[in-house]
C-alpha cells in the first residue's frame, strides 16, 4: 500500500508540474492554490 501511495504521489507531482508549465508559473505557486494544496493523509 505504501508503494502504491508513493506512485500516486509521484504521478500527482508530475501532473502538477505540467499544470505549472501551462500556467507559466512555478510549481510552488500552483501548490499554494487551495484546490491543489498538499494534503497530509497520514
Amino acid at each position: 500500500m505504501t508503494n502504491e501511495m508513493e506512485c500516486l504521489q509521484a504521478e500527482r507531482l508530475g501532473l502538477l508540474s505540467e499544470l505549472a508549465k501551462l500556467r507559466a508559473t512555478s510549481l510552488a505557486e500552483v501548490l499554494k492554490h487551495p484546490d491543489v494544496a498538499v494534503r497530509n493523509h497520514g
